[in-house]
This record gives C-alpha cells, structure tokens and sequence, in this order.
C-alpha cells in the first residue's frame, strides 16, 4: 500500500543516521589512543627541539670559545636529543598509519551508506 512506502524509508533514513552515529563513535573510539600518542609526539619533539637550539648555541659558543668540557657537555646533548626526537617521529608515524588506517576501513563503511 502506498502508507508503507512512504513509512519505510524515513525508517532507512533513522537506521542509517543511527549506523552513522554508531561507526563514528566507534571510529573516535578506536583512534583514541592513536590520537593521543600523535598529541604526545608532536608536543615533545617540539619542546625537544627548544632544547636542541639550546644545546647547539651552547656548542657554536663554546667552539668560538675554545672550551672543550663545554663542548664535549653540549655534543653528547645534542645526540642524546636526537635520538630521542628520533625515536619520537618513529613513534609519531607509527601512529600516524595506524590512525590513517583506521579512518580509511571507517570512511569505506561510511561510504556503503550513502
């Protein structure tokens, strides 16, 4: 009868609201700890960063100065930032394909309910 086909699709139109709401819940969640590791990267390669200028002018200082102790201070600093800020964009695009994944398998099943 013409009541039903008028009734059904405002029921498809809730369901699909309904599966919308619900993957993009389920994306947010399941990208949380992503999201929060690329926060924490971002935030500490940036402070690490600070200190590598730092520790860099303190190295061109005291190369002008002649002072070894200062440089051999400064230049096992530098490395050691390094190699943290390193492991960090290691960390960071870990995360980053993970998240990317993520968004991708959830946007492909958004896109199935257009």
């Amino acid at each position: 009868s013409p009541s039903k086909a008028k009734v059904k699709p405002k029921l498809d139109n809730k369901e699909r609201k309904r599966l919308k709401k619900e993957l993009t819940l389920a994306r947010s969640k399941e990208n949380a700890p992503h999201k929060k590791e690329l926060e924490f990267c971002e935030a500490k390669i940036m402070e690490l960063e600070v200190e590598l200028e730092n520790e860099n002018q303190k190295l061109i200082e005291a190369s002008n100065t002649g002072d070894n102790s200062i440089i051999i201070e400064a230049s096992q600093s530098v490395g050691k930032l390094q190699k943290e800020v390193d492991e960090l964009f290691e960390r960071l695009e870990i995360a980053s394909h993970a998240f990317d994944e993520i968004e991708k398998k959830y946007l492909a099943l958004l896109d199935k309910l257009e």
